[in-house]
């Protein structure tokens, strides 16, 4: 009886009829004593842990969350370290609707701490559109080279530059009122041609990151993307600004760009939830 309430909570915490906390402050203690109990079958199948495999899986040649594991309300009974009941905890957290739906989109690898600034995660991107093979015929001109916010100069490697663009949390798994027919970028697999900045129709892009651009708790992440070499100076506002344009026709706008691919999500570590940080 107690394993089965136990279950029935674990899958209950994660999509909202119980907050994850009751159980840590009123555990539901079993009926037999502690010692009796160990010597029991105290793992179970955690259907957390099976969505997180499903929607974060993780890389080939690597284990995943272990699925079957002693559940939650039973962790004071466990011989785990303090440390690591702690993350299992956290690994466990409810997570908010918005965030649920981004990872509905099975479209996120676990993420990492960027190298180069350790306030950023970075999320690698599956399942996404391919960049085409070879640029638009509109865009007729390569760009060899391109200058950063810090007048760097770039050099296009591989045939392709890399690119960020700022996007608003929602605008992944919801439509954007500049872009017609867009559902978000996640479910669109893609970006879609739509923000005119008095550039032009285009996919609108950073040379470097935009780290200053952000703030905790802001709503916001950037995407990591990889453009065909031709890309347009933005005049005006920032440095460092570039625009992938369409063909400037009425029809392009809200067109799913193929000159460019959504390669990785990047967020401030601090503002994520506790569930997206292992």
């Amino acid at each position: 009886m107690c394993v089965i309430l136990c279950v029935c909570a674990c899958v209950r915490c994660h999509f909202g009829a119980n907050c994850m906390y009751s159980w840590i402050v009123n555990p539901i203690r079993p009926l037999v004593d502690s010692e009796t109990w160990i010597g029991m079958a105290m793992r179970v199948t955690c259907e957390i842990c099976v969505w997180r495999n499903r929607v974060l899986p993780p890389d080939i040649g690597e284990d995943g969350e272990e699925e079957c594991h002693t559940p939650l309300c039973l962790l004071y009974l466990s011989r785990r370290s303090s440390i690591n009941k702690r993350i299992m905890v956290a690994m466990h957290e409810e997570l908010p609707g918005l965030w649920r739906d981004i990872c509905n989109t099975d479209k996120l690898n676990p993420g990492s701490f960027c190298t180069e600034n350790k306030r950023w995660f970075r999320f690698p991107l599956r399942h996404m559109n391919r960049m085409s093979a070879c640029p638009s015929l509109h865009l007729q001109a390569l760009t060899e080279k391109i200058e950063d916010y810090e007048r760097n100069i770039i050099h296009g490697g591989f045939g392709y530059f890399t690119m960020y663009h700022c996007v608003n949390l929602q605008n992944l798994v919801r439509g954007h009122e500049k872009s017609p027919g867009s559902s978000g970028i996640l479910c669109d697999g893609g970006m879609r041609y739509g923000c005119d900045h008095g550039d032009g129709i285009g996919v609108y892009c950073h040379a470097s990151r935009p780290d200053a651009l952000f703030l905790e708790h802001d709503g916001r992440c950037f995407l990591e993307l990889r453009c065909h070499r031709s890309l347009t100076k933005v005049e005006g506002g920032s440095r460092g600004r570039y625009v992938l344009k369409s063909d400037q026709t009425t029809q392009s706008k809200g067109a799913l760009c193929t000159d460019c691919q959504v390669v990785a999500m990047f967020h401030l570590y601090g503002s994520l939830p506790e569930f997206m940080k292992f």
